[in-house]
């Protein structure tokens, strides 16, 4: 208590300067505190497990908020704990309270913070100091992921890459030895077993024999019999005597979704392809190339936005930055001397709709900025003189000409020449016709070069001798009549793996193959899968639990694509012996599939069982639908649901209520409950009055509006019930009903109706936004909570409007009075079928829980 109250005093006594103070710390402008009392105060919240701390809080959404600032208090001041402006929002489509969490590593009962509201208009509003709760039984107790013990960072936020810009010549000759997948020979691979080694850079790896027995390979097989695969395409290595290690040369992948690439080893019946060897012999030229160009690339991933629309390209971003100055650091390793200029490009997104203005400034001294408008991508792409550039520390400064223009930075990326130098013992680089090339700085005489211009079949050259030289280590590579390709390393410095995991045998092709309902379940959630199974199989029904890895190495090559699934269940549905009607994905989903470390905060929830992001009017989003899309009209052709399990014991809930669901009373005679919210944009009483009259008029109703007096006590008590349905209708964001104050996550643990569970239709926005990566959607909740709430929960991952709401809904409640569907699944097929094609409802409603679930 004495720490709160010394930290209380030293704010009042900072707070008349606090905006001084926190300008000259942070190198910030001045700001003009807005007078006006904070809007968020009452949803501002603090709490701690001794290990993380998650701030949460809300907007009132009436406003657009550039950003904000998290401050902690302490004896020596304020201090920012967000190195960049967290994003606000400023989409003004859902008139309700916007939500947000931060969550960082470290965690003290009783620490202050303060909030700092960055609005599109420049005002700034400064909250009150709040404290931070302790909560025994960790984060998730309240509904947020806590920063697990051994985090272990995904993708480094910060993404560097250096390779060679190949001439056209030998740009050439590569492609024509580029080789099309073999998904024939693939099957075959993910059929036998073995190990598969994941990795994240082009370049030259080592792995060791104890690695892959830990992996599960099989070691003690003949080693002249590994081979090595990657697209269904055997690849070329070097096994070591003994089979103590193989080394091989791989291609780096980085897509939206997806930036391992996966090598299979498997134990063959035939001898395995080697890297050959061939004899470099002195050249009698005596011109050298002294550098080549390089391009690196400077990315920085650390925010996600769904309002940009931006089709299939990814859509994470490296910090906002508004009017104040934010400034990049970069490494550039060895620009030469005199060669005059490099191709300098700067990448941005537009945040903000307003005009774009950014100013920059390279080492301290300024170069042309640029202009846009909207939220679109743009940059910048001039010529600098190479000596404007630091071998060494770099700098760029960012900023904008107004507190309403937001901007995202993307990306650097440097075209420059550079010596034959290498880095950490590693060159990527290529050589000239007819020219020798000398390279240096190697750590040791071990110095090994390989001729990768066909990937597919890497030489290695030999008889060279390294020497010492003033600049490292180093060996001369004679001239060739064409220009090369080469990846140069020592017996010391060869990439070491992102990943080696086993390859287990898979049959997803077999025709034979028998099942009404598909599981593809997260090896995390593999005896929640087969409890889930074991109950449809007590009751005749054909049940296959398919591990979502084998849908990726016999679908997609090993790699962690959505697309994969909808591959594999358009394969089943078409072409085994009984196929499948329904499908249920056990795991939750992403939006950090890559999983990059966005420290404080840790990478968030894992994709378990990835969704695919969609493009809607309003936002991106997840759609479990386009899964079983077959063609493409917006309807899966196999039913589909989700039990987004994130935490332990999240699946057990949701299938203990599912059980007591099918198990009671006759379902309609259980009645329904219709809440609402207050007629903004909309009469959401009377939307829920029309649908009710979809019933028969004989059952239990309950309305509750949000302007009712105690309406919070009233919806909770009218849930607790038991009822057979629940429907909400009006604004609504991820966690909450038009507003916590009516109903929201806060509220889910007063919910008793276990033994009784409804399934829920939440006519509203975000409510089924099961993506995001520290807090659980309202649907997630009532799905997954142990004491009450949902069997079921149908709801939206993206934002939609109450005209088509309604129209679905009208259908689904007609279909449930007749009687006549009997699977949850179904029935939301047909209502989504009365909507116009590839309607953002139709891609972007998604149902939690079993499709098979029983209605009548």
């Amino acid at each position: 208590m004495k720490r709160i109250v010394t930290i209380l005093a030293l704010y009042s006594m900072l707070m008349p300067g606090a905006s001084g103070l926190l300008a000259q710390s942070r190198s910030e402008r001045p700001r003009e505190i807005d007078p006006k009392p904070f809007e968020t105060k009452r949803h501002l919240e603090a709490f701690t497990d001794g290990r993380s701390t998650a701030v949460k809080w809300a907007t009132s959404g009436d406003r657009p908020v550039a950003g904000f600032h998290i401050y902690s208090l302490s004896e020596k001041g304020l201090v920012r704990i967000n190195p960049d402006v967290i994003p606000g929002d400023l989409s003004m489509h859902e008139r309700s309270a916007k939500e947000y969490e931060k969550v960082f590593g470290s965690g003290l009962f009783g620490a202050a913070y303060l909030l700092e509201t960055l609005y599109a208009d420049g005002s700034v509003e400064r909250s009150d100091p709040f404290i931070a709760k302790y909560v025994p039984n960790g984060l998730r107790s309240i509904g947020i992921r806590s920063r697990p013990d051994s985090a272990v960072p995904g993708t480094s936020s910060v993404i560097e890459s250096t390779r060679p810009v190949i001439p056209a010549e030998i740009a050439s000759e590569r492609g024509s030895y580029e080789m099309r997948p073999d998904r024939i020979r693939q099957a075959a691979i993910s059929a036998a077993g073995g190990a598969k080694i994941g990795i994240k850079q082009t370049g030259m790896y080592k792995v060791s024999r104890s690695q892959l027995q830990a992996a599960g390979f099989d070691v003690d097989g003949p080693s002249a019999n590994w081979q090595l695969n990657v697209d269904g395409i055997e690849q070329p290595m070097n096994v070591g005597p003994g089979g103590q290690y193989i080394e091989f040369y791989a291609r780096s992948i980085d897509t939206p979704e997806c930036d391992i690439r996966v090598y299979y080893l498997v134990n063959g019946s035939s001898e395995g392809k080697r890297i050959t060897t061939r004899i470099s012999r002195p050249s009698n030229g005596t011109q050298v190339t002294q550098s080549y160009i390089a391009r690196t690339i400077f990315k920085e991933r650390n925010n996600f936005d769904f309002n940009i629309i931006n089709g299939e390209a990814e859509n994470w971003w490296g910090r906002l930055f508004l009017n104040s100055p934010t400034t990049y650091n970069f490494q550039l390793r060895d620009p030469h001397p005199a060669t005059g200029k490099a191709t300098f490009k700067v990448r941005f997104q537009g945040w903000s709709t307003a005009a774009h203005n950014v100013n920059l400034a390279l080492n301290g001294e300024a170069i042309d900025g640029v202009s846009a408008n909207g939220t679109v991508p743009f940059g910048t792409n001039e010529g600098i003189p190479i000596s404007r550039f630091q071998n060494g520390s770099n700098a760029l400064q960012m900023s904008t000409t107004s507190s309403s223009d937001g901007v995202f930075f993307d990306s650097i990326d440097i075209e420059y020449r550079r010596p034959f130098r290498a880095v950490s013992g590693r060159l990527d680089a290529y050589t000239e016709s007819y020219r020798n090339a000398d390279l240096s700085n190697f750590p040791n005489s071990s110095v090994r070069v390989f001729d990768v211009t066909n990937e597919n079949e890497p030489t290695e050259y030999g008889g060279l001798v390294a020497a010492s030289g003033a600049d490292g280590f180093g060996v001369r590579l004679p001239a060739n009549p064409r220009g090369r390709i080469i990846a140069a390393v020592t017996d010391s410095t060869f990439l070491s793996p992102a990943s080696i995991t086993p390859n287990e045998p898979s049959d997803l092709r077999v025709n034979s193959n028998n099942a009404e309902l598909v599981i593809i379940a997260h090896k995390d959630w593999w005896a929640d899968a087969q409890a889930w199974a074991a109950y449809r199989q007590s009751q005749g029904i054909t049940v296959k639990i398919v591990d979502e890895q084998d849908i990726y190495d016999e679908f997609s090559f090993g790699l962690k694509y959505s697309l994969a699934i909808r591959s594999f269940l358009f394969y089943a549905k078409n072409n085994w012996a009984g196929p499948p009607n329904y499908v249920l994905l056990m795991g939750g989903a992403s939006i950090n599939p890559k999983e990059y470390d966005l420290s404080p905060d840790d990478q968030g929830y894992p994709n378990f069982v990835p969704t695919k992001i969609v493009n809607t009017v309003y936002s991106e989003t997840g759609s479990d639908e386009t899964l079983a899309d077959f063609d493409n009209n917006g309807l899966a052709e196999i039913a589909i649901g989700r039990i987004p399990a994130r935490e332990p014991g999240d699946a057990a809930a949701a299938l203990a209520k599912t059980i007591a669901f099918e198990a009671g009373i006759p379902y309609l005679d259980r009645g329904a409950v219709f809440a609402y919210d207050l007629p903004v944009g909309y009469d959401f009483g009377a939307m829920s009055q029309r649908i009710r009259n979809q019933l028969p008029q004989n059952i239990p109703t309950s309305f509750v509006g949000r302007g009712d007096p105690n309406a919070q006590a009233t919806v909770i008590a009218a849930q607790n019930a038991g009822r057979y349905l629940v429907n909400y209708s009006g604004h609504g964001t991820a966690g909450v009903w038009a507003a916590a104050s009516f109903f929201g996550n806060p509220s889910v643990g007063q919910l008793t109706n276990s033994q009784t569970p409804s399934v829920y239709t939440l006519l509203t926005c975000l409510n089924g936004y099961f993506l995001n990566l520290y807090a659980y959607s309202l649907g997630e909740n009532l799905l997954e909570s142990s004491n009450g709430g949902a069997a079921a929960v149908w709801a939206s991952t993206g934002k939609t409007t109450p005209d088509v709401q309604e129209l679905m809904a009208t259908r689904f409640y007609q279909k449930i009075t007749q009687g006549k569907i009997r699977r949850l699944g179904d029935l939301i097929n047909d209502a989504k079928s009365v909507l116009p094609s590839s309607s953002d409802v139709r891609l972007s409603w998604a149902l939690l829980g079993d499709p098979m679930l029983k209605m009548n």
